[in-house]
């Protein structure tokens, strides 16, 4: 066997032994940059994995998602959790990550996943973070969303000037619209009270899609009445 021949064979076990390294870490099979450059990270599809379906998360979706200004942490799980809790799909998690390290002050937070909720902590110059984030879930996941008035599919009858409650509940959704009598992007899953004050019919609508922009679409109507008169009556006074 000549020199080049186990050269090869040395240099290829040790490619072997640092996929196997990597792998069993569960960590970023990636080679992160140094102070103040970009990177790409791609981490691959899970096992037994035929067919996947992917939405793009930028910085600012993430802040927005969280609630606060923020750079998720280079871990594996706490990228995986935000997948699942931002698409709302279960079978969800990250593909792909794109990085940055800032060399600002310590503005930022950085959030992770305690296993049960979201925490965070302050963060400094010198700390990679994320600027987005693919997700991908797997293919064949019905969309579906479910909205309610006062508990009930309706339609629902009630006088003038009270107040009714839209509940709602999605699955495999990535983001909700209210159509109708009431507007606005809404959570993938919430209750809202709204006061009613006119007699006439109202229709609450509420689309939402998944990340392959299928859309599907709930309706519950209400009818107001016009309040009944009060009527006061009065005692006669006998003046005899």
């Amino acid at each position: 066997m000549n020199k080049k021949t186990i050269f090869f064979l040395f240099f290829l076990n040790f490619l072997v032994f640092f996929f196997l390294k990597i792998r069993a870490e569960q960590t970023l099979n990636c080679a992160f940059p140094l102070r103040c450059h970009g990177e790409s990270c791609y981490l691959g599809l899970p096992n037994n994995t035929e067919c996947a379906l992917s939405v793009s998360v930028g910085l600012y979706q993430i802040e927005g998602f969280l609630g606060y200004r923020t750079h998720l942490p280079v871990q594996l799980d706490s990228l995986n959790q935000f997948c699942k809790q931002y698409t709302g799909d279960e079978s969800a998690w990250a593909l792909s990550i794109s990085i940055h390290n800032y060399c600002n002050g310590c503005d930022q937070y950085l959030a992770y996943w305690t296993g049960s909720g979201w925490s965070r902590i302050q963060v400094c110059a010198g700390t990679l973070n994320v600027q987005g984030i693919t997700c991908a879930i797997r293919c064949g996941q019905n969309l579906y969303v479910d909205l309610k008035v006062n508990n009930s599919d309706g339609p629902v009858e009630i006088f003038a000037k009270n107040n009714i409650l839209l509940s709602w509940q999605t699955k495999n959704a990535l983001s909700c619209e209210a159509f109708g009598d009431w507007t606005g992007s809404k959570n993938l899953s919430g209750s809202e009270t709204i006061f009613l004050g006119q007699a006439r019919q109202y229709l609450f609508s509420l689309k939402c899609k998944d990340v392959s922009n299928k859309e599907i679409q709930d309706t519950v109507r209400v009818n107001v009445k016009a309040q009944k008169p009060i009527v006061v009556t009065k005692s006669v006074v006998n003046t005899y």
